[in-house]
């Protein structure tokens, strides 16, 4: 199901059900955001977090995602809030999408046996 939606900013909010569950919800701006909007929408407080892909969990183009510190999937995410801003591939100031979720993106090393990422 996706809405139009002008808070806490204008754009096409994307609402994921699962069994009759709400599982998360995608905020896509309107606008252009950059890291600077996010923070004076959300605050300051957060944490720059990073994600790789799980290469052993690809399935029709898709990946889960774990905690990296070389990942290149970076987030910036107020946790306690539920929120977080995705920054596009490779710029570290533009912003594609945020995220409202109740659980973390990912866990926080690859679930590949034998793999030693994110360790």
């Amino acid at each position: 199901m996706s809405y139009k939606v002008s808070d806490p900013i204008s754009g096409t909010l994307v609402v994921y059900v699962k069994k009759g569950i709400l599982d998360g919800m995608t905020l896509y701006p309107l606008r252009a955001q950059t890291k600077a909007d996010i923070i004076r929408v959300f605050g300051s407080e957060f944490i720059v977090a990073r994600y790789a892909a799980d290469e052993c969990s690809v399935q029709g183009g898709t990946a889960t995602i774990y905690e990296s510190p070389s990942g290149n999937i970076k987030h910036l995410e107020y946790r306690e809030r539920g929120v977080a801003a995705v920054f596009s591939h490779d710029d570290d100031e533009k912003i594609e999408a945020i995220v409202f979720t109740s659980r973390a993106f990912g866990p926080t090393h690859s679930s590949c046996k034998g793999s030693d990422k994110g360790r």
